[in-house]
């Protein structure tokens, strides 16, 4: 411990407990220097995978209304479901956008992967199921929701597959999501 003594009187140093200078030197100064670099530090990085918690969502509310509708259950289920996939939505697209603002390098890193790459087609699927969800709500949002999805769905798949075409990619990173 800091301020113990050994065996002949004589203090010894603790290694395990830095002064505080030592310890904010040891930081990144993009984490110390700017009010960015603490927001950095805070925000999660959300992996574009993480968009397929939107997929089984969206199809969890899509069943329960087909449960409605073939068995009578109440519509509320489906509706709070439905909800809470857009909220989820939003935050995911959220953190991502904020991903490719304060942490560039690791959202390219990602991008230029040859597996995770493929997840980033996630955004434009799931922003289309959630305009089927919205759809109840309000016209004009499911029509903007719906192309937008597309679009990013149509020129992510322009830009892997002339990726693909280039050459140069391992047999063992074709996995599923590319297709």
């Amino acid at each position: 411990m800091a301020g113990s003594s050994n065996t002949s009187g004589q203090p010894m140093d603790n290694p395990f407990s830095p002064d505080l200078e030592t310890a904010m030197n040891a930081l990144p100064s993009n984490l110390t220097d700017t009010p960015g670099g603490l927001l950095r530090r805070r925000l999660p990085v959300i992996p574009a995978a993480s968009f397929g918690i939107v997929l089984g969502l969206s199809g969890l509310a899509n069943a329960w209304k087909a449960a409605e509708a073939l068995w009578g259950l109440p519509l509320w289920p489906s509706q709070i479901i439905g909800l809470f996939t857009i909220f989820i939505w939003c935050l995911l697209l959220a953190g991502y956008v904020l991903k490719w603002v304060f942490s560039s390098a690791k959202a390219i890193e990602e991008l230029s992967h040859p597996v995770q790459c493929c997840f980033v087609g996630l955004i434009g699927v799931s922003t289309m199921l959630v305009c089927a969800l919205a759809l109840p709500y309000s016209t004009i949002s499911a029509n903007v929701l719906f192309w937008s999805g597309a679009s990013w769905t149509v020129a992510f798949a322009v830009w892997r597959t002339g990726a693909l075409w280039t050459g140069g990619r391992e047999p063992t990173t074709t996995t599923a999501v590319l297709y």
